[in-house]
């Protein structure tokens, strides 16, 4: 059993009383996933700033590593690092062209940073 005392005055002076308030998006996301192979040293976080930096007028929102495999079909010494992300834009529901655009760029930064597509 468990009893604690808080001092409800105290705790409204520190609040600061002023909430911010994020407006859902208005158009639909788009989710992709995709898949490269790294030497094993590589970490997540330098894939997530490749993806994150790609020159795409898309917005590139919630990178999240997913797998992460090494063993049969991937070469010695390296590992495939799987990602789902969402990409998105303030204005308008994207189209199959931006997507695609979107992809081609993410794709270019990854394996421009050493990072090819997994086959």
């Amino acid at each position: 059993m468990y009893a604690a005392e808080l001092s409800m005055s105290t705790l409204l002076k520190e609040s600061t009383g002023t909430k911010k308030f994020s407006p859902l998006p208005r158009y639909p996301v788009v989710q992709r996933d995709l898949a490269v192979v790294v030497d094993r040293d590589v970490e997540n976080a330098a894939l997530t700033e490749l993806i994150l930096r790609a020159d795409t007028p898309v917005i590139i929102e919630n990178v999240n590593l997913f797998d992460v495999y090494s063993g049969a079909g991937v070469l010695l010494g390296k590992k495939s690092m799987a990602y789902t992300f969402t990409l998105r834009a303030e204005d308008h529901t994207l189209c199959d062209e931006e997507i695609r655009s979107a992809m081609d760029a993410i794709i270019r930064s990854l394996e421009l940073g050493g990072a090819p597509l997994r086959s």
